[in-house]
């Protein structure tokens, strides 16, 4: 497998300080109806997520597991084409399999949109 294609802890925004750094600068990006995409850009040397779905979104993990590996596997494929900097995906509304297009394109409308204002 490709190295660059792998998701290390280092991709990862692990700590409170991490998400209130990208918090503090409110940076907001509503993809439509189901996610809400805060992001920091910054002067580091690689992009870096974190996800928030709350139990309001859905009471079972398993809903909640399956909307952050779409959301994961999202980002490690798309994670070289985004400027660097700080990611976080806060789901707005459940979504389940038949919903995969829909998210896959909102994620994709995100990923134009920031190569447009910053690349």
């Amino acid at each position: 497998m490709d190295q660059n294609f792998l998701l290390k802890k280092s991709d990862k925004l692990l700590n409170k300080k991490d998400f209130s750094e990208v918090f503090k600068h409110k940076k907001v990006f509503n993809t439509g109806r189901n996610l809400r995409i805060f992001y920091y850009i910054s002067n580091q040397n690689q992009q870096r997520f974190g996800l928030i779905v709350s139990k309001k979104i859905s009471k079972k993990a398993v809903d909640r597991n399956y909307m952050k590996r779409i959301i994961r596997e999202w980002f490690r494929h798309n994670k070289l084409s985004l400027p660097k900097g700080d990611y976080i995906f806060f789901v707005k509304k459940k979504f389940n399999h038949d919903d995969f297009l829909e998210i896959n394109q909102e994620l994709n409308s995100f990923k134009e949109r920031i190569q447009k204002k910053f690349l």
